[in-house]
């Protein structure tokens, strides 16, 4: 298992599993599912797709590279924020692994003595977890709803996440 995570294939088989975790959160999810996938698309993939066809696939680890860092940080900033707010245990381990990989920048910043292969870990590895956590925190939300019915998304009542809530939902 290890050696195809190490291997050419890794990129390819995280944006499967990336694509699989995503359409299904918008299926069988609710507002915070939706929420935090929509970050994960909307900050990781669609530019992503951008900056390989610009600059090419090959991603800077000699130094910091300002694209990735500026993403991780808007990425982080959003998912502490529906961390806060969403009725769900799992976006604060997402949260926390993102905080990982904004601080694997910020090292990279401060020391320039980083290998490129450690830096490139320090905020790969977080992705992979993420994904995981994405993937676990879907199941139980389904599980629970499956036992016990619909419940509360979000632990404040916000008017207009409650709108944007059902208008995602008969979309």
């Amino acid at each position: 298992m290890f050696e195809l995570l190490a291997s050419d294939y890794r990129f390819a088989l995280q944006d499967v599993l990336t694509y699989a975790i995503c359409v299904s959160a918008l299926i069988w999810g609710a507002g915070p599912e939706r929420a935090t996938v929509a970050i994960w698309m909307v900050l990781f993939e669609l530019p992503g797709w951008f900056y390989s066809a610009i600059w090419g696939s090959s991603f800077q680890f000699q130094s910091i590279d300002f694209f990735l860092a500026s993403s991780d940080v808007l990425a982080g900033i959003l998912w502490v924020w529906v961390a806060l707010y969403a009725n769900r245990n799992y976006p604060l381990v997402i949260a926390a692994l993102q905080l990982l990989a904004i601080s694997a920048h910020l090292a990279r910043g401060v020391l320039e003595a980083i290998a490129p292969v450690a830096y490139a870990a320090m905020f790969i590895a977080p992705g992979w977890l993420q994904l995981i956590v994405m993937a676990v925190g879907l199941g139980r939300h389904v599980r629970r709803e499956q036992r016990f019915g619909p419940y509360r998304e979000w632990r404040v009542s916000l008017p207009w996440l409650g709108w944007l809530s059902t208008k995602i939902r008969r979309a």
